[in-house]
């Protein structure tokens, strides 16, 4: 199931969607076949830790708001 028919339920600026989305659907066509995936994982659970861990690289939640921000590189780690 490509992105377009997946919901998240979470509330991300609009660039971090696009960007979710963008690397979701690439992990979706490039983990197709069960050999490509480490362990058990459907497609759509490799998919969406792919794209997520990338979200998580360049978006943190504030603590204190629970709005996701655009962050430098370093300080998302």
């Amino acid at each position: 199931m490509r992105f377009e028919e997946v919901s998240s339920g979470v509330s991300l600026p609009r660039q971090a969607k696009e960007m979710y989305e963008e690397l979701y659907n690439s992990a979706w066509e490039q983990y197709e076949k069960n050999e490509t995936r480490r362990d058990n994982s459907s497609q759509a659970e490799v998919a969406h830790r792919f794209a997520w861990a990338a979200v998580e690289q360049f978006y943190k939640q504030d603590e204190n708001t629970g709005y996701w921000l655009k962050c430098q590189l370093k300080e998302c780690q």
